[in-house]
């Protein structure tokens, strides 16, 4: 875009061709408010652009139906627990067959799942939290089962107990396994604008609407900032179907204000950039800070929804769930639940016939998975108290003691509804004491 500056260390605003002194401005044109960027002529301050490792996207290590499993993915752009058909075989669980429809990120895509599981989740080092969580069955996923934001919230794995996410090994098909209305939003600044992104853990890479693309400025004309579409990738979605995009963008991503720091000292950029998986990075992703900004390629696609999805790899490098925690809001939705029904229906819609009622074994298996989830975290805690040395063993013994009466006088009070669904056999075998 026209000459290089005559000056040394300036450079030229690729939007509006000023001229600009870093030592003044930074990165940031005081005409138009354009950030500096590789399209942008003269030299950028090489202080401010360097270089950061871009995180892995990462599965979640758990056990399901008391079973180590593996290819599940903590997904904070999906509502819901998501399994396929295949893999819910593969548990050994119960599926209740039941058509639910969800909507994918790209307007007039959906999915129906065939039905719901019951499937007992604990993780693997404690804090255990183990507990009994619905799963909705799919015939086809582009994963082996998929926990949703509601899970992950709860269970504090995206703040809290991060240590639960391990890295994926070897090279992952881009995607992004949102699914159903999330209701999660994350304020950040795309260049100098404002803009509420989904943050997407299941996704393997950034995503934006050509619409917002155009607006932002980006496109393939000459004298704006360009897009390149000559290269575009096919994305999976979560129900392994492929959507090719329109090209990609290369934007500065910041989660503070931009705006706020135009006079002070020049903020930081990092490039996010693929390392060699048998490296140490230089730097962890905790060490950029909250006023770090990060240039990174965004897959530029028609009809996504919403506008824009921060995938996993750039909500990792920068600490999201911890660091901008702040940042995050609540979008509210209509309907029961906010797991994705595929769309909003019209007042003369029909709705379909009523759920039927559950039934009195239906709702016995739920009782008996929190009674014995109950019995189980408790002697998970004890055993830990006692490691720490909060409790000596005749108090973990004593206490140990209380929780199994707890959970067999449960099981004695339902005797007569045990018998009749489960058998006599099956609750002798969990009071023996009573044969005879």
């Amino acid at each position: 875009m026209g000459n290089p500056p005559s000056v040394a260390g300036w450079w030229r605003c690729c939007v509006c061709d000023r001229e600009t002194n870093p030592e003044f401005n930074g990165e940031t044109c005081p005409d138009c408010n354009h950030q500096a960027c590789f399209d942008c002529t003269g030299s950028i301050p090489s202080q401010s652009i360097r270089p950061h490792p871009v995180s892995r996207n990462q599965l979640l290590a758990i056990a399901l139906n008391f079973k180590l499993v593996e290819g599940v993915y903590a997904d904070t752009g999906s509502q819901t627990n998501c399994i396929s058909e295949a893999y819910a075989r593969f548990l050994e669980v119960r599926v209740i067959p039941g058509v639910q429809i969800f909507k994918l990120p790209i307007r007039g895509f959906f999915i129906e799942s065939i039905g719901t599981a019951q499937i007992r989740c604990r993780f693997l080092d404690p804090p255990f939290m183990p507990r009994t969580c619905q799963f909705f069955v799919f015939p086809t996923l582009s994963c082996n089962a998929i926990l949703g934001n509601k899970f992950l919230r709860d269970t504090k794995t995206l703040d809290v107990f991060r240590s639960r996410l391990k890295d994926s090994s070897g090279r992952k098909y881009p995607s992004s396994k949102s699914l159903g209305t999330p209701q999660d939003r994350i304020s950040c600044w795309l260049g100098m604008q404002l803009t509420w992104a989904l943050p997407d853990t299941g996704a393997t890479l950034n995503l934006i609407s050509l619409r917002l693309a155009a607006e932002l400025g980006y496109n393939d004309q000459s004298g704006g900032k360009s897009m390149d579409s000559r290269t575009p990738i096919t994305v999976e979605l979560a129900d392994g179907t492929e959507l090719m995009t329109c090209g990609l963008v290369s934007i500065t991503v910041s989660f503070r204000d931009p705006n706020q720091h135009r006079v002070a000292t020049p903020v930081p950029t990092f490039k996010l950039r693929e390392g060699s998986k048998k490296s140490k990075p230089e730097n962890s992703p905790a060490m950029l800070g909250p006023l770090a900004r990060v240039n990174d390629v965004f897959h530029v696609v028609d009809g996504l929804e919403p506008d824009v999805i921060l995938g996993d790899p750039l909500l990792n490098s920068v600490q999201a769930y911890s660091q901008h925690s702040a940042n995050f809001k609540t979008v509210a939705t209509t309907g029961p639940l906010s797991i994705a029904f595929g769309g909003e229906k019209k007042k003369k819609e029909h709705r379909g016939p009523p759920r039927p009622q559950r039934t009195d074994v239906e709702v016995l298996g739920d009782e008996f998975s929190v009674v014995s989830d109950e019995l189980e975290q408790e002697q998970s805690n004890l055993q830990l108290r006692f490691a720490k040395g909060e409790i000596d063993e005749p108090a973990k013994q004593r206490l140990g003691y209380q929780a199994e009466q707890k959970y067999n006088n449960w099981l004695r009070a339902n005797r007569e509804r045990i018998v009749r669904h489960w058998d006599l056999d099956w609750y002798l075998s969990k009071i023996p004491q009573e044969m005879g």
